[in-house]
Order: structure tokens, then sequence, then C-alpha cells
């Protein structure tokens, strides 16, 4: 199997090791912005795909290799897609966004909903039904 990792300049030491090992059965390579290659399919100068290509750079030049390798058939693990940042998220001084909302806003909402569960709970808890139930070893009766 041939199996290519597509990394920042210089890889870090787990995935340095787990290429190693791989090695030892299959065809590895490990490419970084001075050796990625122009790209993969059977056009003249790009690189025959391989089987695997795993992407662990988040460099658009990186990212467009990945993509021409899905497109010729290997298997992206890490695809170009979920290399980028999720379009959801962003930072804007100190405090995460999400959908617009800030931190705050999700805690106040958060606890709106446990404060409604419980208000469910306790009408249960003292209904009949609740009483039909088997009771859970354990707890007092």
């Amino acid at each position: 199997m041939k199996i290519h990792l597509l990394a920042e300049s210089s890889p870090n030491p787990v995935l340095a090791a787990v290429m190693e090992a791989l090695g030892h059965r299959h065809a590895v390579a490990v490419h970084d912005a001075h050796t990625l290659p122009a790209g993969y399919g059977q056009e003249p100068g790009l690189l025959e795909p391989p089987d695997v290509v795993l992407l662990k750079s988040r460099s658009l030049e990186a990212r467009r290799v990945a993509l021409t390798a899905e497109r010729a058939g290997s298997v992206v693990v890490n695809p170009p897609a979920a290399a980028t940042t999720a379009p959801g998220l962003r930072r804007r001084g100190r405090c995460t966004y999400q959908n617009g909302r800030r931190a705050g806003d999700v805690d106040e909402q958060q606890s709106e909903r446990c404060k409604t569960a419980r208000q469910d709970i306790v009408p249960f808890s003292h209904s009949r039904i609740s009483w039909s139930l088997p009771k859970p070893p354990g707890l007092p009766h």
C-alpha cells in the first residue's frame, strides 16, 4: 500500500514515528511545504495517486494537493474540507462566537434548558406513574 503524509515543515514526533512504523510494511512518503508534489493524477507532471493520503497541513497548497488525490481516487484521511476552520466558529477578542452568539448567551440558554428540565422532572416524580415504575436497587423507598 502506498501512503503519503502531507505535513507542516516539521512533522510532530508522533506522526514521524507512525510513518516510520508504517514504512516497515508499506511504501510511505512524507511531503512538507518544500517537497509537495504538484498534485496527483495521470496527467504529465502529476504523481501517481497513493492509496492513502494523510493531510496534516493546513496550508492552502497542501489542501489543494490533497484534493487532487481525492479526485484521483485516493482515500484522504482528514480531507481538505476538515482541515479548514469551521465557518461557524471564529475568534473575536477573547470570546469565541458560534453562530453570532456570545459564550455567556449560550451559558444562559443552557441554564434555562436545565431549569425547564427540572420543572418537568418534579411533577413526574410526584405523579402516580413514577410510583408504578420499579425502583433502582440501593435507593431508599
